[in-house]
């Protein structure tokens, strides 16, 4: 399924960076829970600003 998905228009860079990690059971962090927290707090910000 993988393969699929990184042949296809669905397929980017993060999902070909992935597919050997997942394929391994590696679920590893690589994004720090800081910067996602980050990022959702401007698009919380961004959603609730008036235009």
């Amino acid at each position: 399924m993988l393969e699929i998905i990184n042949e296809s228009a669905c397929g980017s860079g993060a999902t070909k960076v992935k597919t050997p990690l997942l394929l391994q059971q590696d679920y590893t962090p690589a994004f720090a829970l800081d910067f996602m927290l980050k990022d959702l707090n401007l698009a919380k910000k961004k959603v609730l600003t008036p235009q």
